[in-house]
């Protein structure tokens, strides 16, 4: 498929105010508050004019981070468990419209472009945004658009996409709720709202509590003065809260999945590294595959399953 025929004037609003907005010479200018929103290397800014502290110091962190490590190899997202949450909307007929929010480097939703599918990725990061366009031309996913978005003020209109994905990302918004109440309005009825990949709340009680100076002490180390507020300030999500915030808004719960229990293990032991070293570690697929193989078995076993490190999240407009 060809992005030629997909339109992204038609879907954009106004991210600060809700209005609409109006195409004047490769840029846009809100018909009712007047903020003006431009293109910086191809890329369409509509991160909202206003002032967000948690935002920017996020914004800083992951272009720091992406500027320095690069794109992630491909083989390392060709998980069993993004296969999971990608498939109910590589599932949807061709030429549906889908959104990630918070892509990345490497965009999850690049696959579901290649099945026939428009997409639109977003981030907070430019550099993301760069790393992951440059993939997905290498991907030859020719049926995406690239933009700078924020999830709790999305740049689009009600009710215009088939489904909308996160992938390790609902627990780097400030407010949750929001970023979900705005896909919500965006999605179509019917339509998909998929978290991947979120973290469980029981580490943060126990075993991240107990690793904190270890955390300190490889700061210091790497002599970083900016580290990501998201990752310092969230709890994860318990599977109780999960439903209570899925359910508080409406959303029809398909499935609430446990994801990585060994498999943790050996990811964890892969980041401590690059951490250490300060360079990017292609993770073994074999491996991968192994510790797969044992969580599948962990995941069926009564009160076990409840505590994986992740949840994938599967839910539908009502």
């Amino acid at each position: 498929m060809d992005n030629n025929n997909f339109l992204l004037d038609s879907l954009i609003q106004c991210p600060t105010c809700g209005h609409e907005l109006v195409s004047l010479n490769n840029s846009f200018t809100c018909s009712d508050c007047g903020k003006i929103y431009t293109s910086k290397e191809m890329v369409l800014n509509l991160l909202p004019k206003k002032n967000n502290k948690f935002r920017d110091i996020e914004q800083e962190f992951w272009n720091y981070t992406y500027d320095k490590e690069g794109s992630r190899d491909i083989a390392n997202r060709n998980f069993a468990f993004h296969h999971h949450f990608r498939q109910p909307l590589i599932d949807l007929p061709s030429g549906s419209k889908v959104i990630e929010l918070g892509c990345g480097t490497r965009a999850d939703s690049i696959e579901i472009a290649l099945s026939n599918k428009y997409v639109v990725a977003t981030d907070i990061s430019m550099k993301a945004i760069q790393l992951a366009r440059s993939l997905a031309k290498q991907m030859k996913a020719n049926s995406m658009k690239f933009i700078l978005a924020e999830a709790e003020n999305l740049p689009f209109k009600n009710d215009n996409f088939d489904g909308a994905l996160m992938a390790a990302s609902f627990h780097h918004i400030e407010n949750p709720e929001a970023g979900l109440l705005e896909m919500k309005r965006i999605v179509k009825k019917g339509g998909y709202i998929i978290l991947g990949v979120e973290p469980n709340s029981w580490p943060y009680k126990t075993i991240y509590m107990l690793l904190n100076p270890l955390k300190s002490y490889i700061r210091k180390t790497r002599k970083r003065n900016i580290n990501s507020i998201a990752d310092d300030t969230t709890e994860g999500f318990s599977k109780k809260s999960l439903i209570k915030i899925l359910e508080k808004n409406n959303l029809e719960i398909i499935e609430i999945k446990p994801i990585k229990f060994t498999l943790e293990f050996y990811d964890s032991y892969l980041r401590l590294k690059e951490r250490l070293g300060s360079r990017n570690i292609n993770a073994s697929k074999n491996v991968q595959q192994f510790f797969n193989s044992i969580d599948k078995i962990i995941e069926k076993i009564p009160l076990i399953k409840n505590y994986p490190w992740h949840w994938n999240v599967i839910a539908r407009v009502k």
